[in-house]
């Protein structure tokens, strides 16, 4: 007989060959929690008896120990109070994006305003100013159909009215672009090609390129390309808020500046590393 408590024990002995102690109890923890759906309850169960079961627990062992994000494996992750589904079309949401739109709710109490998220992915920030303020009017794009097609289910599991659509910034090809916003924000892809050896597999192996790089010798690509649509599709004062590299931060809020934005803020994110612009659209 194989119990419950038996098999997580073995998982996080397998696990510690990867990561530590405490985050192989954890990781073993949600793996039978969330993705087999066993809770202390079930402690006793004869796992032998489960059919598939032994199978199932392998292949997931396998992934984890090959750095599969835990994320990917049990196929959501929380961001903002929210549940939302991850998979490899999508990045997982990181902790200092939550921070980014907590900004954007600090510095916001009106009752009525257009959102447009430039780079949805998983529609993560999109989805948490519109769980947040439910009355704004909230849009994100991505170039990404797959992407999209993640983000739209997580606004639809938790009952959330955003509108989605696809568009390049890059090419300035939109399909829903003839509306004017009061914010517009983005996490685009920041990170230089350099930095991949710096990088953990679990990120580098498993998280859509797409949505991470962006080459050495241009990394203010996206941020160019977002000043220049937010200066045609915001309102009059209307702000543009960015997570950025921050190695580029201040090169970021001196583009904005230059592009004729005014109060350029810069932010740092709870780690104490440059991470977010703010600036307002002249009048």
């Amino acid at each position: 007989m194989i119990t419950w408590l038996d098999a997580r024990k073995n998982l996080e002995s397998k696990l510690t060959t990867v990561y530590d102690a405490g985050e192989a109890q954890s990781i073993a923890k949600i793996i039978f929690i969330d993705y087999f759906q066993l809770t202390e309850a079930n402690k006793r169960v004869d796992i032998s008896e489960i059919p598939l079961f032994e199978m199932q627990l392998e292949d997931v062992t396998q992934r984890l120990l090959a750095s599969e994000p835990l994320q990917y494996i049990i196929g959501s992750t929380w961001f903002y109070g929210l549940k939302l589904k991850v998979n490899a079309s999508v990045l997982i949401p990181r902790p200092e994006t939550e921070e980014l739109v907590e900004w954007i709710l600090e510095n916001h109490s009106e009752k009525e305003i257009a959102v447009l998220d430039i780079g949805t992915g998983s529609g993560c920030i999109a989805c948490a100013l519109k769980f947040k303020k439910p009355e704004w009017n909230v849009s994100a794009f991505d170039i990404s159909e797959a992407a999209l097609i993640t983000a739209s289910k997580n606004a639809y599991r938790n009952n959330l009215d955003v509108d989605f659509f696809i568009g390049d910034v890059l090419k300035k090809d939109f399909v829903n672009a003839e509306k004017k916003y009061d914010i517009i924000v983005s996490n685009p892809p920041y990170i230089p090609r350099s930095d991949v050896h710096f990088m953990h597999a679990n990120v580098l192996n498993f998280e859509p390129h797409l949505a991470l790089f962006v080459e050495n010798n241009n990394p203010l690509q996206f941020y160019i390309a977002i000043a220049q649509f937010a200066k045609q599709y915001l309102n009059s004062k209307g702000k543009i808020y960015v997570e950025c590299h921050f190695e580029n931060v201040e090169a970021v809020a001196k583009h904005f500046t230059h592009e004729g934005f005014e109060n350029v803020e810069t932010k740092k994110d709870l780690s104490g590393n440059w991470r977010f612009v703010c600036a307002n659209l002249s009048s």
